[in-house]
C-alpha cells in the first residue's frame, strides 16, 4: 500500500490508466511423491489395522495395501479417497508439497490512456518494477 501511495505520489498513476505489478504464486510445484508414500505408510501403520482389514473395505488386494504400507507403490486417488474415509482423515492429510524451488512470477498489467504509445507506457512499468524491486531489498 505504501508503494501505491508512493507511485501515486510521484506521477505514475496520474499520467496513465494504470499499471498494476502483482506476484502469482508458484501452483505448479505438486507432490513430494517420496514424503508422501512415508506418510501414507505411517498413517495405516498407526492404524493398528492389518493389511487383510483394509484390502476387505476398499476392495484391493492386501498385496496393494502392503505395497502402500512399504512404500513400494502410491495408492490411487480412488483408494487413498476410500482409505481416508477408513482411517477417519481428511485426504489432504495424506499429501506432502513439493518445496518450492521457484520465485513467485511477478505480472505486469497496463492499461493506458488512449493518448499513449505502447513506448510511454512501457517506460511506466520499467519504473514501477525499479520501485518495487527497491521496496522488496
Amino acid at each position: 500500500m505504501e508503494m501505491e501511495k508512493s507511485m501515486m505520489e510521484n506521477g505514475i498513476f496520474q499520467s496513465m490508466g494504470y499499471c498494476v505489478l502483482r506476484e502469482v504464486e508458484d501452483r505448479i510445484s505438486g507432490i513430494d511423491v517420496d514424503a508422501t508414500s512415508e506418510r501414507i505408510s505411517n498413517l495405516i501403520n498407526a492404524s493398528g489395522l492389518d493389511d487383510k482389514t483394509i484390502s476387505e473395505q476398499i476392495r484391493v488386494t492386501p498385496q496393494a495395501v502392503n505395497r502402500w504400507r512399504n512404500k513400494a507403490s502410491l495408492a490411487t486417488v480412488d483408494n487413498l479417497y476410500a482409505l481416508s474415509g477408513i482411517l477417519g482423515i481428511a485426504m489432504d492429510n495424506f499429501f506432502v508439497a513439493r518445496e518450492k524451488k521457484l520465485e513467485p512470477s511477478i505480472v505486469i498489467e497496463a492499461k493506458p490512456f488512449r493518448s499513449m504509445t505502447n513506448n510511454v507506457i512501457q517506460a511506466y512499468c520499467n519504473e514501477f518494477i525499479k520501485l518495487f524491486q527497491q521496496k522488496k531489498e
